[in-house]
Parts: C-alpha cells; structure tokens; sequence
C-alpha cells in the first residue's frame, strides 16, 4: 500500500473515532440531563472491552507514527516529539492492564492522554496558523508549521495523534466509570445497588462527565479551528498550476518564506544554511524561475504542494530565493 493510501485510511478511521467520541460525550450529556440513555448502553456495551479497544487505538497511533517517521521519512518536529512521549508508553500500559484484567491503570491513561491531545490540538491549529511564535520554530529542527500531508483539507499528522488522544481518553473515562459502578456493586451488593436511587446514581457518574465534557471541548476547539480556516480560506485566490507563474518574486522575502515553511528540512539550499537530504539539493537545480513556482504549488513526486498554504506572492518569493541562491 502506497503511503498516499495510508494516509487516507488513516484519516479516514480518525473520522470514525472522533464520530465515535461525539456519539458518547453528547449522549452522556443527554442523558445527565434527563434525555434518554444513549450514554450509559453505549458504556454498558464497552463494558470489559475498554482496555482492548484502547490498545488498539494505541499501537495503531504509534505504529502510525514510526511508519510516517522511519519509512515515509516524516521527519518529526518538537511538538511531534511531545506527542510521542504521550504516545508511545500507552501500547505497553495498556497491554499490561489488557493481560492483568484490571482498569485501574483508566485514570493514568486518560490523563496522559488528554495532555496528549491538548498538544496536538496546539498543533493541528499551528498548522492553519502559521505566523504564531512557536516554541520550535526557531531551532534547526523541522518547523512546528510544516504540514508533511493534508487530506480532504483536514486531516494531517496532528490531527491523527490528537484523535487517536481523544479516543483513548474517552474509553478510558468509560472504563474508569464502569470499574467505579463495578466495585460499588461489589461493597453493596446487587440488591442494594438495584435500589440505589437517581440522584446518587447521577452524583457517581459526575466525574465522568466532566472527564468527558472537557474531551468534547477539545473536540469542538479543533473543529473550530477548521471551521474558521476553511471559511476564511474559501473565497481566496487559488495558485493557478496549470502553467508557470509569472508574478515576480522577492529573493529576500523568500528567503524568510524558505525557513518558515520549512523548506530546509528537506532541501539543502547553501544560500538558506539548510543541509536537508530527503529531497534533491537545491543548488544543483536547472529549473527557472516559474517551474520552481509550479512545483512548490503543486508538488512533485513525494513532496506535497503549497498552494494551499502559501499566497501566489510568498511562492514567487520562495521561488525567487531558490532560483537565485
């Protein structure tokens, strides 16, 4: 499978996972307000199989992110980094808890998680708004602003790590309530918990709901910021590929561009002080001026294009610095 299918068919089960955590936060919040039970069959269902599923979420994430990282040669920045840390004890936790039976590792788990996930919601965001200052993008390594791949327009590394967060938060909230429901009936026994009354039901699962009110605001901060880039994006001037370029680019402009997009990462450029390997060196190109303009909008080969995230003027600078470097 091509990592362009990868791509999608990871994005594509992100998709599904956050579906997923809307469908439990929103029928859980129903519920507390009296509407149905959506919330509570959903946890009664997952009942036992919360630590599997999150394991599986879990070393999907990391496997994931070493395949982008050691063979489609992502190479991964600070906040990638931070990420990872979150990410990658998770598959070894869990398997422990998996293999032991228990789920009182759930509120370990789901905090490292949601720490997990406010990360990658900084990120995903860093991502759409690139001028912020960033706490790595003043370093050698590959800038917090570099998007390695976007699909369908919303779907890129960050956005995968903080679903994959998301997912594991929410399943470890509902393994935490049902441990909590389990031991209670266990002290009580099961007429006394058949005769427990709705407040104090409602009083138990209170935790819980703010454990998952604060995974659905995580949510909905990263769909806002979608929503906002995609409607103030939509009615701008797409870079026209079909043919070159004409507009005339300004060399030191585009020297501020090359290091911001994070165009050293992968190129070596003498004029830029950059000695990236995973794409051709840029001093030995015999592109003029307007293919180096269509190719950085558009792509080529393994690189993705930037027409999405660069105006028409910061790719004829760009394309200028290179050209003249």
């Amino acid at each position: 499978m091509s990592t362009s299918a990868l791509e999608r068919a990871f994005v594509l089960f992100a998709l599904v996972g956050l579906a997923f955590v809307a469908l439990v936060v929103v029928g859980r919040l129903l519920e507390a307000a009296g509407l149905g039970r959506v919330g509570s069959r959903l946890a009664d269902a997952l009942d036992g199989l919360e630590t599997a599923f999150a394991w599986v979420v879990a070393l999907t994430a990391t496997s994931g992110s070493l395949y982008f990282s050691e063979v489609a040669d992502f190479i991964p920045c600070e906040l990638c980094w931070f990420q990872r840390i979150a990410m990658f004890p998770l598959p070894v936790l869990l398997l422990v808890a998996l293999i032991r039976n228990e789920r009182l590792v759930a509120p370990y788990v789901l905090a490292v998680a949601l720490l997990g996930s406010a990360v990658s919601v900084y990120h995903y965001q860093l991502e759409w708004f690139p001028q912020q200052a960033s706490i790595c993008s003043t370093t050698t390594s590959v800038p917090c602003t570099v998007v390695w791949f976007r699909v369908w327009h919303v779907g890129t590394m960050p956005m995968l790590a903080g679903t994959a967060f998301l997912v594991i938060a929410t399943l470890m909230a509902i393994a935490w309530r049902n441990e909590r429901r389990s031991a209670a009936a266990d002290d009580e026994g099961p007429s006394a918990a058949a005769e427990a009354p709705a407040g104090e039901a409602a009083r138990h699962g209170c935790l819980g709901l703010l454990l998952l009110a604060l995974v659905l605001a995580l949510a909905l901060v990263a769909a806002a910021v979608v929503g906002a880039v995609l409607l103030t994006r939509g009615g701008g001037d797409p870079v026209e590929t079909s043919s070159p370029a004409t507009i005339a680019g300004n060399p030191a402009a585009g020297r501020a561009v090359y290091a911001r997009a994070g165009c050293g990462a992968c190129h070596a450029l003498a004029a830029a002080g950059s000695t990236g390997a995973v794409g051709p060196a840029l001093d030995a190109t015999t592109l003029d001026e307007g293919a180096i303009q269509q190719v950085v909008a558009s792509g080529r080969g393994a690189m993705t294009g930037f027409g999405d995230r660069l105006s028409r003027q910061e790719i004829a600078d760009v394309a200028a610095f290179v050209h003249g470097g």
